[in-house]
């Protein structure tokens, strides 16, 4: 090999290297985002179904609740439905804050729900905020 082939393998490999590593994060987050817009869109697909049924948007509420949650007491679910109490609150508390205690059980489901708040910026855009320093740790 000759100096100018190492040369440009070596800055081949220096300049591969990132532009993989980039493209994979840029990948995942991606398929995330493809995931959230899919559930979204079947959630709200969902609720719109049950309003349409003659559910009212407490019951159509409990309903995606206890779909995403099956292990969940009934009390939680009314519990979440309450405070958040429109179908895009809703799947933003499950998606971003219930989703952290995937194997959370009652209580701390509960602890996660009274520490956690959700500001509206309009249109589509919310900040869930959890105050993870107040819930309970199991």
């Amino acid at each position: 090999m000759k100096g100018d082939e190492k040369v440009g393998i070596l800055i081949g490999i220096i300049v591969g290297i990132p532009i993989v590593v980039i493209g994979y994060i840029v990948f995942k987050s991606v398929i995330g985002t493809v995931k959230g817009v899919r559930y979204w869109n079947r959630c709200k697909e969902k609720y719109a179904s049950l309003i349409a049924n003659g559910l009212s948007s407490e019951e159509a509420l409990l309903e995606i609740s206890k779909k995403r949650r099956p292990d969940l007491a009934d009390i939680v679910h009314f519990a979440i439905a309450r405070k958040f109490n429109n179908i895009h609150l809703l799947v933003n508390f499950h998606v971003n804050a219930l989703i952290d205690y995937a194997k959370s059980d009652d209580d701390a489901a509960l602890d996660v729900l009274e520490n956690t708040t959700i500001e509206h910026f309009g249109g589509y855009r919310y900040k869930v905020r959890t105050k993870w320093d107040k819930v309970l740790r199991k």
